[in-house]
């Protein structure tokens, strides 16, 4: 019995080691596409991580097809994710046939929101989107559209999107669709320890 759990305690391990050190191939990316997503999504202002995160969620705005191919599959083969559900299964038609879209930007007020809510719902175990119409209140009363998202476990920025995009379980696709959405235009991360989860990312999108 000690071996078996040992086993599965390594191998658990070992997906997060993985997740953390996929390094995505580019070469087939046109230069001046990857040029213009790197500019919108790395802000010197902001965490490594963070930046990394909305570069892979430009880079499926951008190029849907392309981040099947050089982003979610090999990202899946590496952490053993073959196990293709219906929801992976519709995210790969969506992103194979949807229309290039402008990249997110950062946004410094966006980003300090997501980092107060990742740290106060992972200092207190929250997970959804608590007091959500209150803390976007001055943004909703610009008559601004908003959305959020709320990753939990992932410690890898790739893991985060990919978590995010595929949208296991949730019947209306909310965080696939806030980071595909042609109503956001900006965006900002935020990640902290999470009581129940170890780690939480928190997105926030507004036009």
């Amino acid at each position: 019995m000690r071996r078996i759990l040992l086993a599965i305690f390594f191998m658990i391990g070992s997906v997060k080691l993985n997740a953390q050190y996929f390094s995505p191939d580019l070469t087939n990316w046109d230069y001046s596409t990857l040029k213009k997503i790197k500019k919108a999504s790395f802000n010197p202002l902001c965490p490594q991580k963070s930046n990394a995160v909305v570069f892979y969620c430009n880079m499926a705005r951008v190029d849907g097809k392309k981040f099947v191919e050089t982003i979610l599959r090999p990202y899946l083969e590496l952490v053993g994710d073959t196990a293709y559900s219906l929801y992976l299964q519709s995210l790969i038609s969506e992103l194979n046939s949807k229309k290039s879209q402008l990249p997110l930007k950062h946004n410094l007020w966006l980003e300090m929101m997501a980092k107060s809510y990742s740290m106060n719902a992972g200092r207190k175990g929250i997970v959804g989107h608590d007091r959500f119409n209150q803390r976007f209140q001055l943004l909703i009363s610009l008559r601004k559209a908003v959305g959020e998202n709320c990753s939990y476990g992932e410690e890898s920025a790739v893991g985060v999107v990919v978590q995010l995009m595929i949208d296991e379980g949730v019947e209306n696709l909310g965080h696939r669709h806030n980071i595909l959405s042609n109503t956001f235009k900006s965006i900002g991360i935020g990640f902290a320890p999470h009581k129940g989860y170890g780690i939480n990312c928190v997105e926030e999108f507004s036009e």
